[in-house]
C-alpha cells in the first residue's frame, strides 16, 4: 500500500533540516514499516506553517523523494508550501450524469471502512426501489450505463466520498452540484436526508428512463450567447441545457434536430462533442415526468442548507427556495448555470476545489472560469489510476495548502503503532527580552530633562534600572542643569529615596545643578518627613524649574566625566 508522509516546520531552514533528518533515519532504519512511520509523523506531530508532503509505497521511495527535495525542491515530486494563518476555503464540486464508469470506487470500498459503510447504507436503502444488491460488492459494469441504475449508483458514490473526506477532517466552505450532482451536494448541505435523497434520485432515474429514447445531448465549444444565436432557428426542438463556461455550452433536444444542428455547426467550423445517452435532459422534453416526480418530492422533509450551497438554477447561494418541491421539479427541466456557480465561488474566495465524483469532469471546465494560479483542482477518483493514490495525493495537497487533515480518517481501524522518529530541528536562536527603558530624555533651554516613565518606584529591579539609566545620562550629558521630572510617579519606596540621594551625589561630582519637579502630594509628604525637601531644589512643573535655572544663572556646558555604573 502507498502512504502519505507529512512534515512541517516554522521556518524553511528547519523544514530542510527535518527532511535531512528523515533521510538519515531511513538510511539507519531500512526495515521500518512505512505505515507506522507515516501514521506517527502525520498524527503525532504539531503542524507548522512551512509544510512538505509526499506519497510513497516504501521506505526507499520516501527516502529518495525527501533526498531529492532537500537537494532541489523544484525538481522533486514532493509537495511543499506555506500555510496561511487561516485555513483556505475548500469548495466541493459534485459532478453529474455521464461521469460514471464500471467498478468505480471498488478499491476504496475494499480499503476504507467509512466509504464501505456509506456505500452499503445506500445499497440497503436502494435494494427495494432500484433493484440494487444490498451491499456494495456488486459489479458496476451494467450500472454504469443504465440510467435507472447509474444515477443512484453515482449518488451513492458521491455520498460515500463526502463521508470519507469528512472523516478525514475536511469540511467544505461551499458546495456546488452539476445536474444530478446537486442532489449529493444538497444532501451534504443538510437540505434532505440520505434516505430522502435516494428516494428522489431513484424516482428521477426511473421517470427519465421511462421517457422516449429519442433525445440527445451535445457539447458545443462556444459560449452561451453564441450558442443561443446558433440554435435560434431550432427554438422548439433544441434548447440550452447547461452553461459550462466561455468554451462549452451543452444543448439538448430531439435526436434528429440535434444531429442536424451538429452538422450545421461542423460546416461553420464550430466544434461539437456528442454526450452519451439517448435522453434529452434539462429541457422541456422532460416535462412529462414532472408530475410524478412532484408527488415524490412532496413526501420529502426539506431543510435550509447548513452549508453554503450554490444553486444550479441561479448560480447564486441558495436560500429557502431550495428546500421546496418547486425547486427540484424546476431543476429537472431548467438549464444548469455551472459557469455562474463557479464565478460565485471565485468571488467568495474559494481557492481549493475538490471534485466529489468518479472522474475530474468539472475541474477541467472550472479552471477556465477562475484565475488558475490561485486555485487547486483536486479529483477524488481518476480512471486508470489507483484510487488510494488519488485519495492520498488530494489529502497531501490539502495539507500543504493549510488544511488540517485528520490522517487517522484514512485507513481507520487499521492496526498502527507509534514509532520513534526524528525530533524537531530547533534553530537555537536566542531571544533575550530587553528591559523597557524607565526614563525619557529631552533638552529644553539648555536643561536636560529626565522624565521618570514609571508609575511605581518601589521594587528593587525597577529602582536599580532607573539609577543605571540616570547615571548613564549624567555621564554623557554636557549640560550643567539637570531636571528630574516625577510627574508620572505615584508611589516611591524608601529605596527610591535612597536612589535619589545617590543621584544627587553623582551630580555634585559632576558639578551639575539638580532640580526635581512634578512631585505628587503623597510623595511630598514623605519628602517633608524625611527632610528630602531641604536636600533638593523642588518645583511644581518643568517650566517653573527651567525658569528658576535661568534666574540663578550658571547656564553653561561642561565636559562629561567618566563614572561608575555600579548600583550600590
Amino acid at each position: 500500500l502507498r502512504h502519505a508522509l507529512t512534515l512541517s516546520a516554522q521556518t524553511p531552514t528547519a523544514l530542510h533540516e527535518l527532511a535531512e533528518k528523515y533521510v538519515a533515519y531511513f538510511d539507519a532504519n531500512p526495515g521500518a514499516e512505512p505505515a507506522d512511520v507515516c501514521f506517527t509523523a502525520n498524527t503525532g506531530r504539531a503542524r507548522f506553517q512551512h509544510r512538505l508532503a509526499l506519497v510513497a509505497g516504501s521506505v526507499a521511495e520516501a527516502r529518495g523523494k525527501l533526498y531529492d527535495w532537500a537537494r532541489g525542491p523544484a525538481a522533486s515530486s514532493c509537495l511543499h508550501g506555506i500555510a496561511d494563518a487561516s485555513p483556505p476555503l475548500v469548495a466541493w464540486l459534485f459532478s453529474g450524469e455521464g461521469s460514471q464508469y464500471p467498478s468505480m470506487g471498488r478499491e476504496l470500498y475494499a480499503s476504507q471502512p467509512v466509504f464501505r459503510k456509506a456505500i452499503d447504507c445506500c445499497c440497503s436503502l436502494l435494494s427495494a426501489t432500484a433493484g440494487l444488491p444490498s451491499s456494495g460488492t456488486h459489479d458496476t459494469h451494467d450500472l454504469a450505463y443504465r440510467v435507472i441504475d447509474a444515477h443512484p449508483a453515482l449518488f451513492a458514490l458521491q455520498y460515500a466520498l463526502a463521508e470519507l473526506w469528512r472523516s478525514c477532517g475536511v469540511e467544505p466552505a461551499a458546495l456546488v452540484g452539476h445536474g444530478l450532482g446537486e442532489y449529493a451536494a444538497a444532501c451534504a448541505a443538510g437540505v434532505f436526508s440520505v434516505e430522502d435523497a435516494l428516494a428522489m434520485v431513484a424516482a428521477r432515474a426511473r421517470l427519465i428512463d421511462s421517457l422516449p429514447g429519442d433525445g440527445r445531448m451535445l457539447a458545443v465549444l462556444a459560449n452561451r450567447q453564441r450558442t443561443a444565436e446558433l440554435i435560434a432557428p431550432l427554438a422548439n426542438d433544441v434548447w440550452i441545457a447547461a452553461d459550462n463556461g466561455p468554451r462549452q455550452t451543452v444543448v439538448s433536444g430531439r435526436s434528429e434536430s440535434v444531429a442536424a444542428f451538429a452538422a450545421s455547426l461542423a460546416a461553420q467550423g464550430v466544434r461539437t462533442r456528442p454526450l452519451p445517452g439517448n435522453r434529452a435532459l434539462y429541457c422541456p422534453l422532460v416535462e412529462p415526468a414532472v408530475g410524478d416526480f412532484r408527488r415524490v418530492c412532496e413526501r420529502v422533509k426539506f431543510s435550509r442548507p447548513r452549508i453554503k450551497l450554490v444553486s444550479g438554477l441561479t448560480g447564486e447561494p441558495a436560500g429557502e427556495e431550495i428546500a421546496s418541491t418547486e425547486y427540484w421539479t424546476r431543476q429537472l427541466v431548467e438549464p444548469i448555470r455551472f459557469a455562474e456557480q463557479i464565478e460565485t465561488l471565485d468571488r467568495d474566495g474559494c481557492r481549493i476545489f475538490l471534485e466529489i465524483g468518479p472522474r475530474p469532469v468539472l475541474s477541467g471546465l472550472g479552471r477556465r472560469l477562475v484565475r488558475q494560479w490561485e486555485g487547486d483542482w483536486l479529483p477524488c477518483l481518476r480512471p486508470g489510476r489507483s484510487e488510494r493514490s488519488v485519495l492520498l495525493d488530494g489529502a497531501a495537497c490539502l495539507f500543504v495548502r493549510g488544511v488540517n487533515v485528520d490522517w487517522s480518517g484514512i485507513d481507520r481501524d487499521a492496526p498502527r503503532r507509534r514509532v520513534v522518529l526524528p525530533t524537531y530541528p530547533f534553530q537555537r536562536k536566542r531571544f533575550w527580552i530587553e528591559p523597557m527603558e524607565v526614563i525619557k530624555q529631552e533638552i529644553k533651554d539648555e536643561v536636560r530633562i529626565i522624565s521618570i516613565d514609571v508609575a511605581r518606584l518601589v521594587d528593587t529591579e525597577t529602582i536599580d534600572q532607573c539609577y543605571r539609566e540616570i547615571a548613564a545620562a549624567l555621564d554623557k550629558s554636557d549640560e550643567s542643569n539637570v531636571l528630574l521630572d516625577f510627574s508620572r510617579v505615584n508611589f516611591m519606596s524608601s529605596m527610591g529615596l535612597g536612589m535619589l540621594v545617590r543621584v544627587n551625589k553623582r551630580c555634585k561630582e559632576y558639578k551639575i545643578s539638580l532640580r526635581l519637579c512634578g512631585i505628587s502630594p503623597d510623595i511630598m509628604e514623605v519628602f517633608k518627613i524625611t527632610g528630602m525637601n531641604k536636600l533638593f531644589d523642588l518645583h511644581t512643573n518643568v517650566d517653573a524649574a527651567i525658569a528658576a535655572a535661568k534666574k540663578t544663572g550658571g547656564m553653561f556646558f561642561r565636559k562629561a566625566k567618566q563614572a561608575s555604573y555600579e548600583v550600590g
